[in-house]
C-alpha cells in the first residue's frame, strides 16, 4: 500500500514538472526558435512622398514613417472655405478627390494605419483633403502614427467610408470638414462615436476634436443590449471557474470522486503554469480575471461604475437620472429609460450620497423649466413619497445638488424639439437662466441645448464647469446675461473651444473671459453688443469674426489679455467690407484691448495688388487673387469687371462676391508701353 502510494506520488510529481517545462516552452515566442510567425503576404506596395506603403491579402494598409506628399494642385480645386465637395451630393465630386497613391486598390483596403516607430511618424502635408475617401470596405483607421501638425486642409478625409467603425486619432490632426460617416442607428448600435472624452455624432467629433486632450480610441456606440449580450459569455465564462474551483481541494489537489485522467493532467498544468507566472511576478490569467470581474470598470463616457449589474445585488444604480414632467427624478438605464422601482435610499443622508453617483440627467420633452426636482423613493412594499428636493443652482433651497453629473441630454418630441423654456434655480416665469450649472466641473456637454426653447442665459449659468468643451445655444436665444466681476455665463469654462451662439444678440459683461481653450469665435449678423471684459483672459483667441453688416459696440476691455488684440500680432477681427472702414477708425480710440494696442482689423472680401501690366492695344484682363477670411475664394463665387483696360494708363478690375460671399473691392493697375531702346548710332527713339 505504501509502495502504491509513493508511486502516485512521484507520478504526481513528473506530471506537475512536465506541465511546468511545457508552460514556459508555450511562453517562448515562436520567432526565439528562428521562425516567424505567418504573416498575411503582401499584395501591392509604393511610395507616398518619402513614406513606403504596403497592402496585405487581409486588407490591411500600413504606411510608414517619413514624409507624405502634397497632393497635385490640377487634382483639387481650392476650397473656399464654406462651400465645398463634402456638401456636394452630385457625381462632380468624384473628380476633386485626390489622386492618392493607393487609389487602385481602394476596394481592396479593410484598414489604415500610420505606423510609429520609436519617435518616429508618418508627417503629413499642408493638405490631406481626401486622403482615405472612398474606401468603400474600410472599417478601421488608426492616425495614431500621423504627424499632421502642420496640415491646414483635411477636406473630405473620410469621405464615402460608410462602414468605418473605428478611429484612433493622435494628437496632431484636426477633423473640420473630414466628412466623418455618421454612425449606424438601430438595435445594433445608438449612432454615436464613444471615445475617451465621451459620445458624439459625427459632426459634433468634427467639430468638438481639438488634437491634444481629446486624444484616443473612438468606434460606433453599441446599444445597451448588445453589451449585455456580449457580458454575458464572460459572466457564464466567470461562473464556470467558479464552479470548477469548488471541486478543487487545497493547493489544487483533486478532491476524492474526481477521477485523475487526462482532465487531471490538465488540471496540473494549468496550476503549474500559475505558479510558473507567480514566481515571475505576474498574475495567472484565472486570477486576473476575476480580479478584473471584481474592480470598478470605466463606462463608455470615461465613468467608473460597478461591473455586476446593480438589480442583481439588491441595491439600485443611480448613474443615470431623468427629470419627467411629473416633477419627479427618476432613476433609469443609459437610454433614459425608467426602469422598474429603484429607490434613491430614505435618509437625506441616503439620498446625498445616491445623488452624487448621478452622471446623465434627461430631461423629458414636455418639461418647460428645470427647478428643484422631487425625489421618488420607493420602500419595501412599493409604496412612493416625496423625501427630498433635489437642488440645481447655488441659491440657497432645501435639497442635495447633483454636480457631479458630465452629461445633461435635453430628450426631443417627435417633430425634433423640446418645450424648455426656463432654467432657473427656484420658481420663476421668467424664460432665462441663473446659475443653474455653476460649478458643475465635470460637466462635459448639453446635447440637444439647440433645440429648446430658452430665450436668454442668466449671468454665470455654466461659470466655471471646467470640462464643458462645446456649447450650441438656440436660434431664439438672444440674450447671454451680464455678469459680475470674474462672473460671467461661460467664464472659467477652460475647456471650452466650440461656441454656436445661434440668435444671441447681446453678449453680456465677462460672459466668456478666461476661456482659454477658445481660439476662434464667429458671431452671427445678429450680435449687436459685446459686453465689458466679454472675452477678457482667453489667452488662445486668435480670430473673431462679426458678421453685423452695421458695427458692433463693444465694450470696455472686451478682448483684453486676448492674442487676437495684442501689439504686433498677426491675428484678425474680420469684418464685413461694407464696415470695414468705420472699424478701422474706432481701433484707434476704443478701449477693447489693453491701452496702445492695436488690433488688425480685415474685410472678409480681399484682392491682392495686382502688377503692372504691358500696352498690347487690346483690353487687358489681369487675373486676380481673391480671398475670403484669408482663404483662397474659388472663382464661381465673385464677379470681375474690368474699366480703361485698353490703352495706357491706369486701368480698374472690380471684384463682387456672390453666393454668400458679400463685398466689392476695386483695385487699380498700370498699363504700360513697352519702352524700345535706340539702335546704336541711329540718334532716334522709340515711341
Amino acid at each position: 500500500m505504501g509502495c502504491n502510494i509513493q508511486t502516485s506520488g512521484v507520478g504526481r510529481a513528473a506530471r506537475a514538472l512536465l506541465a511546468f517545462v511545457l508552460a514556459v516552452a508555450m511562453s517562448i515566442p515562436i520567432a526565439a526558435f528562428g521562425v516567424e510567425p505567418d504573416k498575411a503576404r503582401t499584395v501591392a506596395q509604393g511610395t507616398w512622398g518619402t513614406c513606403k506603403w504596403d497592402l496585405d491579402e487581409a486588407g490591411t494598409l500600413m504606411v510608414h514613417p517619413g514624409d507624405g506628399a502634397e497632393p497635385d494642385a490640377s487634382s483639387l480645386e481650392s476650397d473656399d472655405g464654406v462651400s465645398d465637395v463634402v456638401d456636394q451630393a452630385d457625381d462632380k465630386a468624384a473628380n476633386k478627390l485626390q489622386e492618392s497613391p493607393w487609389k487602385d486598390y481602394k476596394d481592396d483596403i479593410v484598414k489604415v494605419v500610420f505606423e510609429k516607430v520609436d519617435n518616429n511618424m508618418v508627417v503629413a502635408p499642408q493638405d490631406i483633403s481626401y486622403l482615405l475617401a472612398g474606401l468603400a470596405k474600410l472599417q478601421e483607421a488608426d492616425l495614431s502614427g500621423l504627424d499632421a501638425r502642420a496640415t491646414k486642409q483635411q477636406v473630405g478625409l473620410f469621405k464615402g467610408d460608410a462602414k468605418l467603425a473605428k478611429l484612433v486619432l493622435g494628437k496632431g490632426i484636426k477633423l473640420d470638414k473630414a466628412a466623418l460617416t455618421e454612425p449606424a442607428a438601430g438595435d445594433e448600435y445608438t449612432g454615436k462615436w464613444a471615445g475617451p472624452t465621451g459620445t458624439f455624432s459625427a459632426q459634433e467629433l468634427m467639430e468638438a476634436y481639438d488634437g491634444a486632450t481629446m486624444a484616443g480610441a473612438y468606434s460606433w456606440e453599441q446599444a445597451e443590449a448588445v453589451q449585455a449580450q456580449e457580458q454575458e459569455p464572460e459572466q457564464e465564462a466567470e461562473e464556470s471557474a467558479t464552479q470548477a474551483s469548488a471541486e478543487d481541494g487545497p493547493d489544487g489537489v483533486q478532491l476524492q470522486g474526481v477521477p485523475d485522467t487526462q482532465d487531471g493532467q490538465e488540471a496540473d498544468a494549468a496550476a503549474a503554469s500559475q505558479e510558473a507566472a507567480t514566481q515571475d511576478g505576474l498574475e495567472a490569467p484565472e486570477q486576473q480575471q476575476t480580479e478584473e470581474a471584481d474592480a470598478e470598470v470605466l463606462d463608455d463616457n470615461g465613468v467608473e461604475a460597478q461591473a455586476a449589474d446593480a438589480s442583481s445585488q439588491g441595491t439600485a444604480s443611480y448613474r443615470y437620472a431623468r427629470l419627467m414632467r411629473d416633477g419627479y427624478l427618476h432613476t433609469t438605464d443609459s437610454t433614459g429609460t425608467v426602469k422598474g422601482s429603484r429607490h434613491w435610499g430614505g435618509s437625506p443622508d441616503a439620498a446625498k450620497q445616491n445623488l452624487a453617483q448621478v452622471d446623465i440627467l434627461f430631461i423629458d420633452s414636455d418639461v418647460q423649466t428645470l427647478v428643484n426636482a422631487k425625489i421618488i423613493n420607493t420602500n419595501r412594499w412599493g409604496s412612493e413619497k416625496e423625501t427630498n428636493k433635489v437642488k440645481f443652482g447655488s441659491s440657497t433651497v432645501s435639497g442635495f445638488a447633483i454636480k457631479n453629473i458630465s452629461k445633461v441630454v435635453f430628450k426631443l418630441n417627435a417633430s425634433g424639439s423640446s418645450a424648455f423654456t426656463t432654467l432657473a434655480a427656484s420658481h420663476g416665469a421668467a424664460t432665462t437662466t441663473t446659475a443653474v450649472f455653476k460649478g458643475y466641473e465635470r460637466l462635459k456637454s448639453v446635447e440637444n441645448f439647440d433645440k429648446t426653447k430658452v430665450t436668454s442665459l442668466g449671468g454665470n449659468t455654466f461659470m466655471n464647469c471646467k470640462m464643458l468643451m462645446s456649447i450650441k445655444l438656440p436660434k431664439r436665444c438672444t440674450i447671454i446675461e451680464n455678469g459680475f466681476i470674474s462672473d460671467g455665463c461661460f467664464a472659467g469654462c477652460s475647456s471650452l473651444s466650440s461656441v454656436s451662439l445661434g440668435g444671441v444678440e447681446q453678449i453680456g459683461d465677462n460672459a466668456f473671459s478666461d476661456c482659454t481653450a477658445l481660439t476662434s469665435i464667429d458671431m452671427p449678423a445678429s450680435v449687436d453688443r459685446i459686453g465689458n471684459f466679454a472675452f477678457y483672459g482667453c489667452e488662445n483667441l486668435k480670430q473673431v469674426v462679426l458678421r453685423n453688416t452695421q458695427r458692433v459696440v463693444v465694450g470696455h476691455s472686451a478682448f483684453s489679455k486676448a492674442p487676437v488684440a495684442a501689439k504686433g500680432n498677426a491675428n484678425y477681427f474680420y469684418v464685413p467690407n461694407s464696415v470695414y472702414a468705420s472699424y478701422r477708425e474706432e481701433i484707434k480710440t476704443n478701449e477693447w484691448h489693453e491701452r496702445g494696442y492695436a488690433p488688425k482689423v480685415r474685410p472678409f472680401l480681399e484682392v491682392a495688388n495686382i502688377a503692372n501690366q504691358t500696352y498690347t492695344g487690346k483690353a487687358i484682363k489681369p487675373a486676380v487673387k481673391v480671398t475670403w477670411m484669408g482663404k483662397a475664394l474659388a472663382a464661381k463665387n465673385y464677379t470681375v469687371t474690368y474699366k480703361n483696360n485698353v490703352n495706357a494708363g491706369t486701368a480698374t478690375a472690380t471684384v463682387t462676391g456672390k453666393n454668400g460671399y458679400a463685398g466689392t473691392v476695386t483695385k487699380s493697375f498700370k498699363i504700360v508701353k513697352k519702352s524700345t531702346t535706340p539702335s546704336s548710332g541711329s540718334g532716334g527713339s522709340g515711341t
